[in-house]
């Protein structure tokens, strides 16, 4: 549980911008992770979140989050001279470079994954004509037109993309073109969510830590309802409630934008209830 690869990464670059930027700022292109109390710490040491290359000043060392950008902001910012630090997480740029590549083939992609996460729209920016798939309804509606390709955003749930990836297959099949996938799903993923089952065996109930927006997090704590009979969603220790003290035994997951601060002070708040 905790922070993964990409995000410690991601953060280890604004660290860096922050002991380049001299009199300059230090901005990163839509937030860096999702999770409000770092971002609200980040933001009291100067750094600026921006949503748009109007918003840039001279002088601005940019750093692109672990969710990557679209390739149009990253094109246009590098080609206006700015400092920039590419905290994309590697295995989001090995999605680009799938829909890059498979796209100029002249092959359909089609991606699992939720249509307004900044991933998603990041990694579809790199080819034409990319199709998201967020259930099975999507691959109903979907009429493929050739050779199809699926890959998946990093954090989506391994089982619906499972799913998704069968009905998707079935439905190329019917109509004569051929079916291949990625599973472009970050182990990381796949492990919490393991680890969640196996702690959902263990305890009566369940908290999960981490930010409101992030797709992961509410992913883990979907599953978490489905395991146990009680869960909440918390974003740090101001969320412990008194009837968590009617449980005997409550275990504690977090998703990929949680810092180890924050899940060890919700340790400590629930041992003293």
């Amino acid at each position: 549980m905790g922070f993964c690869f990409g995000v410690r990464r991601a953060l280890d670059l604004v660290e860096k911008a922050l002991a380049e930027k001299g009199d300059g700022r230090v901005v990163t292109f839509g937030p860096i992770i999702h999770n409000s109390i770092v971002l609200d710490s980040l933001a009291r040491r100067g750094v600026v979140v921006v949503h748009s290359l109007e918003e840039l000043q001279d002088g601005d060392r940019v750093v692109f989050r672990a969710h990557g950008v679209p390739k149009s902001v990253s094109d246009q910012v590098r080609q206006a001279g700015y400092a920039v630090y590419d905290g994309t997480c590697p295995r989001v740029g090995k999605s680009q470079k799938i829909v890059h590549d498979y796209c100029k083939r002249g092959e359909t992609v089609c991606m699992t994954g939720d249509r307004e996460h900044g991933e998603v729209i990041a990694v579809s920016s790199y080819g034409e004509g990319v199709t998201v798939l967020n259930n099975r309804m999507d691959v109903e509606s979907f009429e493929p037109s050739g050779p199809v390709l699926l890959i998946s955003q990093t954090t989506f749930s391994l089982p619906l993309f499972e799913e998704i990836s069968s009905l998707l297959e079935k439905r190329c099949d019917e109509r004569g073109f051929s079916f291949a996938r990625y599973n472009t799903i970050c182990p990381a993923t796949a492990t919490r969510q393991k680890a969640l089952e196996e702690l959902a065996s263990e305890v009566e109930a369940i908290v999960v830590v981490g930010g409101k927006n992030s797709s992961n997090t509410r992913r883990l704590y979907e599953a978490a309802l489905r395991l146990v009979s009680r869960a909440w969603h918390i974003e740090d220790a101001r969320g412990i409630v008194s009837e968590m003290a009617d449980y005997r035994s409550i275990g504690i997951t977090a998703g990929a934008s949680t810092p180890d601060d924050i899940i060890f002070d919700v340790e400590a708040a629930l041992k003293a209830l």
